[in-house]
């Protein structure tokens, strides 16, 4: 495809990603001079409802929506042109960083996304496939939602035909074909979970395996997986991952206000890579003092691990203050929890 022109108007100059339904390249629009990112589908795909309206994505603006510039089909191929986003997609970010990220960073690009599914919900558009992978980031505090080559104009019922990425699509879709703008909040609350701790919630790769976990409601908690997010950021992620639609926010309004509440985030940790003979280890420096803290899980027996809480200072992190208990594996994740609520 390099060096080829698309459609009497796209020089392709490189490729940006690919997918199981389409490819993204790099492109120069001849008619309006500018570079774009062009998707396009496998030939034949029934993709886009609204491709039948391109007025209807051109028309998406805002300062956290990915602008399109055209949506159409040439020949047999549906194909989208993007603005491009300078920091790649915030699924890349966890790929550099697969246990996770910060809480702080996660809930800030969660809200901006959440303000472009709005510009989306706002016309009567359902995004269909919100996932990391088509969030965007023009810099690392300034993300953008994107990739609409899934949305479709909700039908008269407020409804549309199931579609999206297994891993994202919520269970009224997987158990009736049909979706709403309940399933792009779920979708969103998958999207914070994976991005926290850089898991999906339902562990399986065939689409059945996932339907059938995302229809039973049957994932690992978050605080189970990831003690150091916040109480209230757990609930609220898992409010948008109910399984019940109804009992999900009513709105991206909604959801986008409980996320910037206070108390959602009220200390950062980041989980990482453990120290030499360490299981887990997380970081965090205090707002207060600007100490940098450890929690760290060591092994001692088969029945048994340690819970090493320090307090360092200095460039060379010194331990200033250290303090250590042993706890019964089975009671891991509740002692880890208790850690970090009373820090």
């Amino acid at each position: 495809m390099i060096g080829t022109t698309f459609a009497n108007r796209y020089e392709i100059l490189d490729q940006l990603g690919e997918g199981a339904s389409a490819d993204v390249w790099k492109a120069n629009d001849t008619h309006q001079n500018q570079l774009v990112a062009l998707k396009l589908f496998r030939p034949g795909l029934s993709t886009i409802h609204a491709y039948g309206e391109a007025t209807v994505l051109t028309a998406l603006e805002g300062p956290s929506i990915l602008r399109v510039y055209n949506a159409d089909t040439f020949g047999d191929i549906p194909y989208i042109a993007t603005r491009i986003a300078g920091m790649g997609t915030a699924e890349a970010f966890v790929a550099v960083n697969p246990l996770g990220l910060p809480a702080d960073t996660v809930v800030s690009w969660m809200r901006q996304a959440l303000v472009g599914l709005g510009a989306c919900h706002d016309r009567r558009l359902v995004h269909r496939d919100i996932k990391p992978a088509n969030i965007f980031l023009d810099t690392p505090e300034f993300a953008l939602l994107g990739d609409f080559g899934l949305a479709y104009q909700l039908d008269l019922d407020g409804t549309s035909p199931a579609e999206g990425s297994p891993h994202t699509i919520a269970p009224e879709m997987w158990a009736t074909g049909r979706g709403s703008v309940a399933s792009d909040i779920y979708s969103m609350g998958v999207s914070t979970y994976r991005l926290l701790i850089g898991k999906w919630p339902f562990d399986a790769t065939t689409r059945e395996e996932i339907s059938a976990l995302v229809q039973a409601g049957d994932y690992t908690r978050l605080r189970d997986v990831a003690p150091h997010v916040s109480r209230r950021l757990a609930e609220r992620v898992e409010k948008a991952m109910a399984l019940d639609p109804a009992s999900r926010y009513s709105t991206w309004r909604e959801m986008h206000a409980e996320l910037g509440r206070s108390g959602v985030v009220s200390r950062v940790w980041r989980q990482h890579r453990p120290h030499p003979g360490h299981d887990r280890c997380w970081v965090e420096t205090s707002r207060l003092s600007g100490l940098p803290h450890d929690v760290c899980v060591l092994p001692k027996d088969a029945r048994h691990v340690d819970i090493e809480v320090r307090c360092a200072s200095g460039a060379k992190r010194r331990v200033a203050r250290m303090c250590r208990a042993r706890v019964e594996t089975t009671r891991l994740a509740v002692t880890l929890r208790d850690v970090f609520d009373h820090f």
